[in-house]
C-alpha cells in the first residue's frame, strides 16, 4: 500500500485547495477518486482522464502528463530547486521513479509543482 496522506478540500473566494498531510488515507479508491475528479486533464479527443502512468515511469514525464509542465527540463530545474512533490513527499532525483508504494490505494499518484498545482495520475 503507498503512503498514507489525508486529503482535505477547503474553498475559499474563488480558489479550491486541496491540503495533504501525511496522517491516514481516504477510506475507499472511489472516495479518493471523487476527490481528484476535478484533477483529470482533457485529451486530444476531448474527453477528461487522468493521465496513466505505471511503476517504472519517471516522475519527470508523469508531472508532464499531469500539465504540471511543458518541458523536462522545466520539470528537472523545479526538482532541483526543491519545488516537486509525490505523495506530498519532495522529490530530490531529477531521476526518479514510481514504484507501486506510490499510488494510494494502489491507483493514484499526486504530484505537486510548489504550494498550489497539483496534479494526479492513475495506475494502468
Amino acid at each position: 500500500m503507498g503512503r498514507a496522506i489525508n486529503l482535505t478540500m477547503t474553498r475559499g473566494n474563488r480558489h479550491t485547495f486541496l491540503y495533504l498531510t501525511p496522517i491516514c488515507p481516504p477510506s475507499t479508491g472511489q472516495t479518493l477518486q471523487s476527490v481528484l475528479d476535478g484533477f483529470q486533464v482533457t485529451g486530444e479527443d476531448g474527453t477528461r482522464a487522468f493521465p496513466a502512468a505505471a511503476p517504472g515511469d519517471r516522475v519527470i514525464d508523469v508531472a508532464q502528463a499531469a500539465g504540471l509542465f511543458h518541458t523536462a527540463s522545466e520539470a528537472r530545474r523545479a526538482i532541483k530547486s526543491g519545488g516537486v512533490y509525490l505523495n506530498n513527499m519532495r522529490v530530490e532525483d531529477g531521476d526518479a521513479v514510481l514504484t507501486d508504494a506510490d499510488f494510494l490505494q494502489g491507483r493514484f499518484a499526486l504530484i505537486r509543482r510548489g504550494k498550489k498545482a497539483l496534479g494526479a495520475v492513475e495506475h494502468r
